[in-house]
């Protein structure tokens, strides 16, 4: 009984490491009143919770996407990102780079994620878009809105790996 315990809980999606790509993120945010979510889907935006850190993010792909070049959208306090991706998707398109778009709310908490749990966020999601696309993500950037324009300065500091900030070029 003990070993189909341990099973039953290892196999669990609630116990699932990898970033999985769902219907709705399991916070709710796609429920606010006036969320564009519904809006972005029909555009071909994913949306991926990741449990282990308590969080989601959202990507979208143009139809003409030159591969590697990704736009990584912080939002700012009350935001979303799904409210990101819908502003992002126009310029995107144009220009044919990739959105992802994270959220760094911890409701529960009421407070914002502090920037190495949003790093690790963001790195997971890049491993996440890069594993789902089988492309290398070459030139990566990171902007934001209000307070996520803020935290992404401390994300450049922060990001002595390179992962992210290294990769910036011309979009």
């Amino acid at each position: 009984m003990r070993h189909l315990l341990l099973f039953l809980l290892a196999s669990s999606p609630l116990l699932a490491q990898d970033p999985t790509e769902v219907a709705q993120d399991h916070l709710g945010v796609w429920r606010r009143p006036r969320s564009p979510f519904e809006g972005i889907v029909d555009q071909g935006a994913k949306v991926v919770d990741d449990r282990a850190e308590g969080t989601f993010f959202a990507y979208w792909v143009p139809p003409e996407w030159t591969a590697g070049r990704v736009l990584v959208a912080v939002h700012g306090t009350g935001g979303s990102p799904y409210e990101e991706i819908r502003d992002e998707i126009p310029l995107a398109r144009e220009f044919g780079y990739l959105v992802v778009a994270v959220h760094w709310f911890d409701g529960a908490a009421r407070s914002f994620f502090d920037t190495k749990k949003l790093h690790r966020v963001i790195e997971r999601a890049l491993d996440h878009v890069h594993a789902e696309l089988g492309t290398d993500l070459e030139r990566v950037a990171v902007c934001g809105f209000s307070r996520g324009g803020a935290v992404s300065y401390e994300l450049a500091w922060l990001d002595r790996s390179g992962k992210i900030t290294e990769k910036i070029g011309p979009l």
